[in-house]
């Protein structure tokens, strides 16, 4: 099994090769596609200019994740902070940080609680 294993990461170098087998198509190609479809909602944001400033108080801007993330993602990010910036064990300890991230998971979380009782 182990061989099969190595073989098959032998064979995947690129990630043409990788798109391939998941989408069957090039990776080129996806991305001619999606180019296609969304171009011009690209280039009319790039033409105006105008990007939306950042939500520093946003909870997931805090944890740096994405909203339409699953729970397992938020709740290992969320972990990976810990690690980092708890103030007795952490790599980087920051209490000022680590508490910001405990605020945003409890936010995320709940809510999140809130939404799947309804």
């Amino acid at each position: 099994m182990a061989k099969k294993g190595s073989e098959l990461l032998r064979g995947l170098r690129t990630l043409d090769d990788v798109c391939k087998i998941l989408t069957g198509k090039k990776l080129s190609r996806v991305i001619a596609n999606g180019v296609e479809l969304f171009g011009d909602d690209v280039l009319e944001k790039l033409n105006t200019g105008q990007q939306a400033a950042p939500d520093f108080n946003n909870p997931y801007y805090i944890m740096g994740i994405h909203p339409d993330v699953p729970d397992f993602v938020v709740k290992a990010s969320f972990r990976a902070w810990c690690k980092e910036l708890h103030p007795d064990t952490g790599t980087k300890p920051d209490s000022v940080k680590f508490s910001k991230i405990n605020e945003a998971y409890k936010v995320i979380m709940d809510s999140r609680k809130a939404a799947a009782a309804q």
